[in-house]
C-alpha cells in the first residue's frame, strides 16, 4: 500500500470518526457498554467525530490516505492539552448528548472511566494517544508503523513520554514494539448489570 501520512484538518474529522468507529467495532471496551451493533456505530460516530475535530486543532493528529481514502488515523494530543478543559469539553456537547439518547447509564458509565483514566499526574511533557485505528481493509500493511512515526520522533526530540490507555490485547503487543510499556495500572468498564465488562490498560513510552 502506498499510503502517504498528512496532518489532520478539522475538515477531515467525519471522515476520521467514521473511519474509527469502523475500525473499533469489536474495541472490548465499546462492547460492554453498547452490545448492539447498530447502536454503538452510531453512538461512535458522533463521539469520535468529536475527539477528532479536539484533536485537529493542537497539531500532532495525522491521518494516512490511500489516493483520496482515510485508511488510518492516530488522534494524539500535545503535552498540556490532556484532561480536557471544560470549554473544550461543552462542545463535545451534541456528541454527548447522542451517547446520552443511546442509554443514560451507558453514557454515565463512560463519562466516568474517562474520568478515572485522566488522573494520571504526569510531571513530565506527555504526548497522550486518544485514539488510533487503521480501516479493516488496510491493516498489516505498514499503516499502524507510518501513523505512529511522525509523533514518536517528535517526542523523542523533545524529551516527551508518550501516554494512552488500550482495551484491546492485541494492540498491546503492537505497541510494544515501538517501546511502549504497560504501567501496571487498570480501569475496568462496565456494561449494564455488570454482565459484560472490559479492562483498560495503562501504556507509556520513554523518550529516546
Amino acid at each position: 500500500m502506498t499510503a502517504r501520512i498528512e496532518p489532520l484538518r478539522v475538515r477531515d474529522a467525519a471522515a476520521v470518526g467514521r473511519l474509527l468507529a469502523d475500525s473499533h467495532h469489536d474495541y472490548p471496551a465499546y462492547q460492554a457498554l453498547w452490545p448492539k451493533p447498530g447502536v454503538r456505530a452510531r453512538v461512535l460516530r458522533g463521539y469520535l467525530t468529536a475527539i477528532a475535530r479536539d484533536a485537529a486543532v493542537w497539531g500532532g493528529a495525522v491521518l494516512a490516505k490511500d489516493g483520496r481514502d482515510v485508511v488510518g488515523a492516530t488522534l494524539w494530543l500535545p503535552p498540556g492539552r490532556y484532561p480536557l478543559t471544560w470549554s473544550r469539553k461543552l462542545r463535545m456537547t451534541s456528541a454527548m448528548l447522542r451517547m446520552v439518547s443511546a442509554g443514560p447509564a451507558r453514557a454515565a458509565s463512560f463519562a466516568l472511566l474517562g474520568a478515572r483514566m485522566a488522573r494520571g499526574n504526569w510531571t513530565e511533557p506527555t504526548w497522550y494517544l486518544r485514539a488510533m485505528g487503521v480501516h479493516p481493509d488496510a491493516r498489516r500493511r505498514g499503516v499502524g508503523s507510518l501513523l505512529l512515526a511522525p509523533v514518536l520522533a517528535r517526542a523523542d526530540e523533545e524529551g516527551a513520554w508518550c501516554r494512552l490507555d488500550i482495551s484491546d490485547p492485541a494492540g498491546v503487543h503492537f505497541l510494544q514494539r515501538y517501546g511502549f510499556m504497560l504501567c501496571g495500572t487498570e480501569v475496568t468498564v462496565r456494561g449494564r448489570g455488570g454482565a459484560e465488562s472490559a479492562s483498560y490498560l495503562a501504556m507509556a513510552r520513554p523518550p529516546g
